[in-house]
């Protein structure tokens, strides 16, 4: 069973009264005009009214269309009985739920507030122009969902009690009981597992084997999918970190890995290795970072990340060969349970839902970058490189379902995916005799990935599974400009830009199978500054600014028709400050703090599959047109570290965005080695 709101398309005329028409049936359903009259079966097309009863116990699915924009949808395993939505009165009633589950969207007509109100057995919803779902059990128990805008709810057997319902909230209101408000999950209302309970073999045998309606087919895997979000990061506009801090402080060894023309700056053969375990993650920081960068916004439990860098002249002198080798191994684990409406008398006999998750990922990077100096001073050079990155990923979620009869279900999802990506590099630098270095590359690179489920189970029986695969290439150019201003003071100024696309192939169990193409342009640009105070004391300033821009088109493979047109805009602005200061012997202590500001406008628009369905990939629906959103947050690292010598040093840090998430600790240790000369 998908979700779907079907938009009629036509421009309608303000009329004194309301009409209702069927948009689309899917399945049996039926219609009768009283409890006396014999039911007839829906056709689309067929003009509804009030009084009018419609069934989809059958298994059938209804979409209504209001001349007024207003949208209905009923599912299968409901009975729904229109009301007088023709009255004029200043709340008009629409329909009684006395079983199942309804998908509503009421539309501003004319531009004002267009009121409607909907009765269950328990409650009555009070609306203003949104979206949301009731589903009613068979003893009459009835759940709120609040997608868009605001509803009140009224308890008709204590008729004092309301509730002002905000978006992502659900209320819950059974006989003689308080409503309770919480969080709900995703596809897993009261109404749908009643329907699973009572008619589960029946739709297994229509469906294929599948009993359970899923309004987001991601609604499990999505909770761990560090995997997941690592892919949207890679593949994303910005190859190189968005966090541009540190503009005027060079690193040898991570700048010839991005331009690898810098590495004809070593004179002699120098290794370092570094070793980075993390715990508890906090995510906020990096899923900022995901917007514009290469980063991970998933939270992760803990992460041990081993890197070796190595470069070394060949005995000629002008050319320089080296890479280096990275591997990283994290994972995370969610538990969570969700207690629904516990009865006020204190008995265990509540609704209860625990969910359970656990991921590994596994991450291989390796660099082979060569330069070479020209010219009769040496101070040009040219570099050529080659980065190819493989992942892999391995998910397990647990939802289980426990009813206060005692009835319990379970699904179980098992997901792999697999990454890989190479770059091919060039890189030039320039050295200026007045001391400032200029760099400059270019990065083109060809990725494929998948992601699919391999065992999706209710009760031990195989749903249907989703899989999705992605191929796409990329290319980015930088440029940085570096040198001294003072003996004390120097600067550092650098910009990118980028563009990316990618072609996805996607299987869903919730969409029809589709195309997807995403092409995604990024650039930055950022400054800073460098002073050392004193010879063992450094501050840092820097400044950064860039933008995102990016169009997602879906197309269904069967027809060829847009399913989906996306466009969006991302702008930033960031500042950075950090301090670095030797304060006793070996002791070194540091700090920073980031401030970043972004602005997001997108523009979405959803059209009709050969079903008549209005959906995402995911198979969600989501309200069109501009949308805009603005955030500022701050992040700060602070670390204490020792140096046992000029090759080795320890240092921990601890990492906070000021109460958003859980601070993260990571213990860096660096060894740094010189091989001699035979």
């Amino acid at each position: 069973m998908t979700l779907a709101l079907l938009w009629p398309g036509a421009a309608f005329a303000q009329t004194p009264f309301v009409e209702a028409r069927v948009s689309s049936v899917k399945g049996p359903a039926v219609v009768s005009a009283s409890l006396r009259s014999s039911a007839r079966v829906l056709a689309r097309g067929e003009m509804l009214s009030p009084g009018d009863e419609i069934d989809t116990r059958g298994g059938g699915e209804v979409a209504i269309s209001f001349s007024d924009g207003s949208l209905v949808l009923v599912l299968p395993g409901s009975r729904v009985t229109l009301k007088d939505y023709r009255s004029a009165s200043t709340t008009r009633e629409l329909f009684d739920i006395l079983l199942g589950r309804v998908r509503v969207k009421i539309n501003h007509y004319g531009g004002r507030p267009n009121p409607y109100r909907i009765n269950s057995p328990t409650a009555s919803i009070a609306v203003r122009g949104t979206e949301f779902t009731v589903s009613v059990a068979a003893p009459g128990d009835t759940q709120v969902i609040v997608y868009e805008g605001l509803v009140e709810v009224t308890n008709l057997s204590k008729p004092g009690q309301r509730l002002l319902v905000q978006p992502g909230k659900s209320v819950i209101v059974r006989p003689n009981q308080d409503m309770r408000l919480f969080t709900p999950i995703p596809g897993r209302d009261i109404a749908e597992r009643g329907e699973e309970r009572n008619a589960g073999n029946r739709e297994q045998a229509r469906n294929g084997g599948s009993s359970v309606a899923r309004d987001n087919d991601e609604s499990l895997r999505n909770t761990a999918g560090t995997y997941q979000r690592y892919i949207s990061s890679l593949v994303e506009a910005g190859q190189t970190p968005f966090l541009m801090r540190f503009h005027a402080f060079a690193d040898s060894h991570l700048d010839s890995l991005e331009n690898p023309a810098y590495a004809s700056e070593f004179k002699a053969a120098e290794g370092r290795m570094l070793v980075l375990p993390s715990f508890s993650g906090s995510t906020s920081l990096a899923a900022t970072e995901a917007e514009f960068g290469s980063s991970s916004p998933a939270p992760v439990d803990y992460s041990i990340s081993p890197q070796l860098s190595f470069f070394s002249p060949l005995p000629a002198g002008r050319i320089v060969v080296g890479g280096s080798v990275a591997a990283s191994r994290s994972g995370h684990q969610t538990f969570a349970i969700n207690t629904v409406a516990p009865p006020l008398s204190g008995n265990a006999s509540a609704d209860l839902t625990t969910f359970t998750s656990s991921s590994a990922t596994t991450f291989v990077t390796g660099s082979l970058v060569a330069a070479r100096r020209f010219g009769r001073d040496g101070r040009t050079s040219f570099g050529i490189g080659i980065d190819r990155v493989i992942g892999r990923d391995s998910l397990l979620s647990l939802l289980t379902d426990n009813e206060a009869n005692g009835i319990a279900s379970t699904e179980r999802v098992q997901s792999r995916s697999t990454i890989g990506q190479t770059h091919f590099k060039l890189g030039l630098t320039h050295e200026f005799r007045t001391g400032q270095t200029l760099g400059a590359f270019y990065r083109y690179g060809v990725l494929s990935a998948s992601d699919g489920e391999r065992s999706r189970t209710l009760n031990d029986i195989q749903q249907p599974l989703s899989v999705a695969d992605t191929g796409g290439h990329s290319s980015e150019v930088g440029v940085r400009l570096r040198g001294l201003l003072t003996r004390r003071l120097f600067y550092g100024v650098e910009a990118t830009w980028a563009g990316v696309r990618l072609d996805d192939a996607l299987q869903r169990i919730v969409s029809v199978n589709a195309h997807q193409r995403n092409e995604i342009s990024r650039g930055a640009i950022g400054a800073g500054i460098g002073f050392a105070i004193r010879p063992r004391v450094v501050l840092a300033f820097d400044l950064a600014g860039g933008f995102a821009r990016s169009r997602l088109l879906r197309t269904e493979d069967v027809t060829g028709n847009l399913l989906e047109d996306q466009r969006q805009r991302n702008r930033f602005v960031s500042a950075h400050a950090a301090l670095q200061a030797d304060v006793w012997r070996q002791l070194f202590v540091s700090g920073s703090i980031l401030r970043i500001s972004r602005r997001a406008d997108s523009n979405q628009t959803l059209f009709m599959d050969r079903f008549g369905r209005v959906l995402t990939s995911n198979g969600i629906t989501i309200a069109g047109g501009p949308l805009s959103d603005q955030t500022g947050n701050s992040y700060s690292e602070f670390g204490v570290g020792w140096r046992f010598n000029s090759k080795f040093l320890a240092q921990y840090v601890i990492s906070t965005d000021y109460g958003l998430s859980t601070p993260s600790h990571t213990l860096l240790l660096r060894y740094t080695f010189h091989p001699k000369a035979k």
